[in-house]
């Protein structure tokens, strides 16, 4: 396996881990700020509330990757034409024919 595969492939893993890491730790350590936390919790009590309770977690997941996904296909499609236009012009630029 070349080292830039290595990168590609252990990166994303230990990145994971850390989260899942982190997360477990709060678990251990405050188990009363898990899930969701009333409008009295402090600030740190409801980022990890948010964080740790699964349907907001599973609801974020979703948008970010159906976002992701939707600007994706919107920026694939305008580079192609882009590139399809900017290669017409430069083909007429130097008279070049494609069969």
């Amino acid at each position: 396996m070349k080292p830039t595969n290595k990168l590609f492939a252990f990166v994303p893993i230990i990145v994971l881990a850390a989260a899942f890491a982190t997360i477990g730790l709060g678990h251990l350590v405050h188990p009363s700020w898990v899930g969701e936390q009333p409008e009295t919790a402090g600030y740190v009590q409801k980022a990890f509330g948010l964080i740790t309770d699964a349907p907001h977690a599973t609801a974020e997941l979703f948008y970010s990757t159906l976002e992701n996904v939707i600007i994706l296909l919107v920026g694939f499609s305008w580079g192609k034409y882009r590139w399809n236009q900017e290669h017409k012009k430069f083909d007429a630029e130097h008279n070049i024919d494609h069969e």
